[in-house]
């Protein structure tokens, strides 16, 4: 009788073989990869502006810290921190939406404060 044994792989080899034809986007970016058309999504641009509109109001993270934001230029900067979250971090956790939690983010910067603004009712509008 002939058992079975499994080939040690490398980490390099491993990670090699997880990634799909899109090299570079994370694994829930590949689950959730479904046109915006298809999903009734409103553009990046209607979403960015949205932002944009409600800055300076009040959002709340999921552990209940409350902040504000301006959007300087392409960024938007909350109070509550030193950091510019870039509009590109907005735009392609935005391909991820609606999220559940702030996992599929964490590789973007500021993910809880991503996900405040993004999955608040203020910008969703009810679109996802």
């Amino acid at each position: 009788m002939r058992t079975l044994t499994r080939r040690w792989i490398g980490p390099r080899a491993r990670a090699q073989r997880l990634r799909s034809n899109r090299r570079g986007m994370p694994a829930a970016a590949q689950r959730h990869d479904v046109s915006r058309k298809e999903r009734n999504m409103p553009s990046f641009a209607t979403v960015w502006a949205r932002i944009k509109a409600h800055e300076g109001e009040t959002f709340r993270q999921i552990r209940g810290g409350e902040f504000t934001y301006i959007v300087s230029g392409a960024a938007v900067v909350p109070d509550r921190t030193n950091q510019n979250i870039p509009r590109s971090h907005f735009e392609e956790a935005s391909r991820l939406l609606p999220l559940q939690r702030t996992v599929p983010v964490q590789h973007l910067r500021g993910p809880s404060y991503i996900y405040a603004i993004l999955m608040d009712s203020r910008i969703r509008q009810g679109d996802w």
